[in-house]
């Protein structure tokens, strides 16, 4: 979970697993940017 609130910010979000056979895998996520939050950047992977 990111929450942006100011200008000007910026996020990165890394999520990492490791699955066998034939698990999966999932990620789910969240990134808020308020109104405020002029040129916020968030990069996810």
């Amino acid at each position: 979970k990111m929450i942006h609130l100011g200008k000007n910010t910026r996020s990165r979000i890394v999520s990492k697993g490791i699955s066998a056979g034939f698990s999966q895998n999932s990620y789910r996520g969240l990134v808020k940017v308020s109104k405020k939050a002029e040129n916020a950047r968030n990069h996810s992977q």
